[in-house]
Parts: C-alpha cells; sequence; structure tokens
C-alpha cells in the first residue's frame, strides 16, 4: 500500500530531505514511466521515488558503482548542485532547486505529492521532463510553460 502524503508529512519529509540533500552534487536522474519511479543518482548515494499510486515509497537503493565517468545523465543536461530543497505550505508539492558550480538556481525538480497526481516535473522555466503524463483540463508536456498548481485553501 503506498504512503499518503498530507501537509505535515511533506513538510517533515522536506525538512529531512534538505538535511540529506542540499549542497550535495547531483550526478543524474531518471525519469522511470514504468514502474513510475524516479531515481536520483548522488555522488556517494541513489534514491529511488516510486510515485506510483500502488507504490509511494522513497527509498535509498544502493551506493553507485565507482565509475564517476558517466555519460548518461537521464533527464539532465550536466551535473547539478540541489541548491536547496523547499516544501510550499498546503500544496504537498517538494521542490529541489538546481544550478551548476557557476549559475545561478534556474532548474527544478518538483515532486507533487497530492493523492491521485503524484507526479515529478523537470523544469528551467519550460517543462522539460514529465514523469507521468495525466489526462485531464492541465496538460504537462515538455516545451509547456511550468506553472505550479496551488491550492485553493492557500
Amino acid at each position: 500500500m503506498a504512503l499518503l502524503y498530507d501537509s505535515a508529512l511533506t513538510a517533515a519529509l522536506g525538512t529531512e530531505l534538505r538535511q540529506e540533500w542540499a549542497g550535495q552534487r547531483l550526478e543524474a536522474v531518471y525519469f522511470d514511466r514504468e514502474p513510475r519511479r524516479v531515481r536520483l543518482v548522488f555522488r556517494d548515494a541513489v534514491w529511488g521515488w516510486f510515485l506510483h499510486p500502488r507504490h509511494g515509497v522513497l527509498v535509498k537503493i544502493t551506493a553507485p558503482s565507482m565509475n564517476r565517468r558517466r555519460p548518461e545523465r537521464g533527464i539532465l543536461d550536466g551535473r547539478r548542485f540541489v541548491e536547496r530543497v523547499e516544501v510550499e505550505p498546503d500544496a504537498r508539492r517538494l521542490t529541489l532547486y538546481l544550478t551548476a558550480e557557476s549559475e545561478p538556481a534556474h532548474e527544478t525538480l518538483n515532486f507533487e505529492l497530492v493523492t491521485n497526481r503524484w507526479n515529478a516535473i523537470y523544469a528551467a522555466g519550460r517543462v522539460r521532463a514529465v514523469l507521468h503524463q495525466r489526462t485531464g483540463a492541465k496538460q504537462l508536456r515538455p516545451g509547456t510553460e511550468w506553472i505550479p498548481s496551488t491550492s485553493p485553501r492557500m
């Protein structure tokens, strides 16, 4: 059974991930459409976030191989640093702000944790990659402008 995120749990998770991920070098990010998993490859650890309605968990998978030269970066253009991790109050969205060594943060990796809408979106002003294409009014696809959804309770 999947974990159900509420605002308090998302905020607590954001605090933990801020301590774990902020300032770390992100080597690669992979969107595995099935089983709807995001793999985050850091220098010293690999994390898997399953965003499927039946498997919604975040787990540390394994340590990466000793081969640091990895030509494949998944959805990233190159190595990035996690500048900061933020959670938007009451929106159940966790955002990683990514930056290169000499550039200001302009890329985000967004995790939407609203029940039945779990998703991951990689954006730099415009959507670059989407884990799960949903049907409905708001179509997220590469090239469209990234406008985060807001909670009506805000």
